[in-house]
């Protein structure tokens, strides 16, 4: 995917949430009520600014992840709420297309262990109610391989030791802690026979705000430039959310 059509993906995205938002009605959370909530999520993973450790850049490819975790959920007030938890979430980039000549693909895999801080915000609410949640997610870098491999023919690669054919471990090329700023609208459906429980639909996005890149890994590219290298992600969340004070 290009950037255009990423650019595209990401307005689109935040279009339907924001329709979503204007056509609910609203009251929101039980005052001082305490929620516990499993969730699992499907994201698109980016890797803003590719380093390639001085080598010739591929394009973007489309990448998908996973994600799991617990999240509590506590509204002081009927229209705020703090939302904090942990959980693993898959991130990393695919590459794929020409090299210099010859076709090639590189697939960078990060796994963290997130901490998500939020402040939830109320929008609008009743038997559906909609918030607008913000907040850090710290992240821990628990593994990180690339998987590269290229056709032969085309030109030498400038520096083909970065770029082994296979799997390899790259943990050591990476900063082992991110701090990512997080944005979601969450939409939930209360269960009528089930008065305890609570779905949540949750649109995710988040960007770090750290150069992922290790200081000995952060290599200009071909022109002699370099740019620190973001995690990023958009996706969808879901949750069930068990009230335990009600």
């Amino acid at each position: 995917m290009n950037r255009f059509n990423y650019i595209i993906l990401k307005v689109s995205l935040i279009v339907v949430s924001i329709i979503c938002v204007l056509v609910s009605d609203s009251d929101a959370q039980q005052k001082g009520s305490l929620h516990l909530e499993p969730v699992i999520g499907f994201h698109t993973r980016w890797i803003i600014n590719q380093d390639i450790y001085g080598n010739a850049e591929m394009d973007y490819a489309t990448s998908y992840g996973l994600s799991t975790g617990f999240r509590v959920s506590y509204f002081p007030g009927k229209d705020f709420g703090v939302n904090a938890g942990f959980g693993y979430r898959k991130m990393g980039q695919n590459y794929e297309g020409d090299q210099r000549g010859a076709t090639a693909r590189r697939e960078v895999s990060l796994g963290y262990i997130q901490i998500p801080v939020m402040a939830m915000f109320a929008l609008s609410g009743h038997e559906y109610p909609t918030w607008f949640s913000v907040g850090p997610q710290f992240s821990f870098l628990t593994q990180a391989s690339q998987y590269f491999y290229r056709n032969e023919g085309g030109l030498p690669l400038n520096n083909p030791d970065y770029l082994p054919t296979g799997s390899i471990r790259v943990y050591d090329w990476y900063r082992p802690v991110d701090i990512m700023i997080g944005i979601e609208f969450n939409k939930m459906f209360r269960l009528a026979d089930l008065p305890k429980l609570t779905m949540n639909y949750t649109f995710e996005t988040a960007y770090g705000i750290l150069d992922i890149n290790s200081k000995d890994y952060r290599i200009p590219n071909v022109r002699g430039i370099y740019e620190g290298s973001h995690n990023m992600y958009i996706g969808f969340r879901f949750g069930l959310l068990y009230n335990t004070t009600k």
